[in-house]
């Protein structure tokens, strides 16, 4: 429940929780700067989404529903993705669309 809830909150951007970032290895690495491959870049930032080779504007969270509208290369696109707290409740689990595989997000460093 409390990554939950740390997940509404990063919809509403405060200085308090510009801190608030949840990522892959890779998410993290390109939040910080860092070069990363594309396909391994999952991060949940305050309001916003870095997905695949994406950036994201989270658009809502709902009980286990996490709606965005992304850009990448000129396009745009909906994105809707499974979320939930992860089993052992330091993360959050994204299910990604069509491909059924999931991503585990922990708290940046």
């Amino acid at each position: 429940m409390r990554t939950l809830a740390i997940l509404a909150a990063l919809c509403a951007a405060t200085s308090a929780q510009a801190q608030a970032v949840l990522g892959t290895e890779a998410g993290c690495a390109h939040v910080a700067g860092d070069e990363t491959v594309p396909e391994d870049r999952f991060a949940i930032l305050p309001g916003h989404l870095a997905y695949r080779g994406a950036t994201c504007q989270i658009a809502g969270i709902q009980t286990g529903t996490l709606v965005a509208a992304c850009a990448e290369d000129g396009e745009r696109f909906d994105l809707v993705l499974g979320i939930s707290r992860a089993p052992d409740g330091g993360g959050v689990v994204i299910a990604l669309p069509d491909e059924g595989g999931e991503r585990v997000l922990y708290p940046c460093e």
